[in-house]
């Protein structure tokens, strides 16, 4: 009886046990025999990507909380071999692809793809890589997920926001009841650029007018553009060094007009000016980037930079889950749980980044 009872309790621990197999030449699979039957794929354009493996990770992570069992493939940067692996995973009876697809801005390539998986009728959720809503659209099982490129002024924004409002008196050196700032952009003729420079004071002065505090003031009242522009369009340390060292020159406590906030467009600038506020032994002075690079990150922990914004690996692997599970419940829309603002048309999802403040 004792031994029943042993063989019964080894089959219930062995049944629980997740069913890891090895992986093929270009891929990791979670099943014993390697086939992908009843599985999602995933396929990433290169394993070498740092930002990628983080969304791996978050992924593989994800799924497994949620007993659902997925592929891994490396596409290595090449789209035929990307298109070759699709195939096999249809072929193995994969439930759902995921592609990150190899050539961005091909809708040609990514049509290719579509075509795959509508005549499996399977499922299809694109990710990282640009696709176009032409294509997108062309299938109606079909979603594109993206980080948000877009709106990372908006994010900047947000971000500054928070900190004047929880630091306004202290920002405010000259205590005139209002905050001069400095913006740095990469290149004039940059959409993104021009976006960041754009929509991140309006989001500033958003949150700023909810608690009746004054909207910020450009430092130059004379001009149109309102922001300083690398003239080489090339986002650099050494322009906004350059320009940062100019500005204060002029504007500066002996002068009475002083620069009370920095925001840039990238770290790079955000560096660059941070330098020249350090040479000129000029300190409070809150510094804003945009990317979270190593540099910008030690910046912020030496009180060098005050934030920045990372692209989350970790959000758009869980964004990635939830439309997973999403396309998986009968009945349930797609973008069941996103929140709207993340959704745009019928068609994307946008995967916002996150604040980086060194805490």
């Amino acid at each position: 009886m004792l031994v029943k009872k042993f063989l019964c309790m080894l089959l219930v621990v062995f049944a629980a046990l997740p069913l890891w197999g090895c992986g093929g030449q270009n891929g990791d699979t979670q099943t014993e025999t390697g086939k992908s039957a009843g599985e999602i794929a995933i396929f990433y354009h290169s394993y070498e990507d740092d930002y990628l493996a983080g969304v791996r990770s978050s992924l593989n992570e994800e799924l497994a909380s949620a007993g659902v069992l997925h592929q891994d493939y490396n596409s290595e940067n090449n789209q035929s071999l990307q298109n070759e692996q699709i195939a096999q995973a249809i072929a193995e009876g994969a439930s759902m692809l995921l592609v990150d697809i190899v050539e961005e801005y091909d809708n040609e390539a990514a049509q290719a793809v579509v075509n795959q998986a509508k005549a499996a009728k399977l499922p299809l959720i694109f990710f990282h890589g640009e696709v176009s809503e032409w294509v997108v659209t062309t299938y109606d099982q079909c979603i594109y997920v993206r980080r948000d490129d877009a709106g990372v002024g908006i994010t900047q924004g947000r971000m500054i926001g928070d900190y004047l409002l929880e630091n306004y008196k202290k920002v405010d050196r000259n205590q005139d009841g209002k905050i001069s700032y400095v913006i740095f952009t990469g290149d004039e003729t940059d959409e993104d650029s021009l976006s960041r420079t754009q929509y991140s004071p309006i989001m500033i002065n958003n949150y700023l007018n909810r608690e009746k505090k004054p909207a910020i003031v450009y430092f130059d009242r004379m001009s149109t553009k309102r922001y300083l522009a690398d003239p080489k369009g090339a986002w650099s340390f050494d322009a906004a060094k350059d320009y940062m060292s100019d500005v204060l020159r002029r504007y500066n406590e002996k002068n009475g007009n002083l620069i009370e906030l920095v925001i840039a467009c990238n770290d790079e600038m955000a560096l660059g000016a941070a330098a020249a506020l350090r040479e000129a032994d000029v300190e409070s002075v809150p510094v804003f980037g945009i990317g979270a690079t190593e540099a910008g990150k030690r910046a912020i922990h030496a009180g060098y930079m005050t934030g920045t914004l990372e692209k989350d690996s970790p959000s758009m692997g869980e964004t990635l889950a939830l439309l997973v599970n999403n396309f998986r419940t009968p009945g349930r829309s797609y973008f069941y749980d996103v929140p709207p603002g993340e959704v745009e048309g019928t068609w994307r999802v946008n995967v916002p980044y996150s604040y980086y403040l060194g805490e």
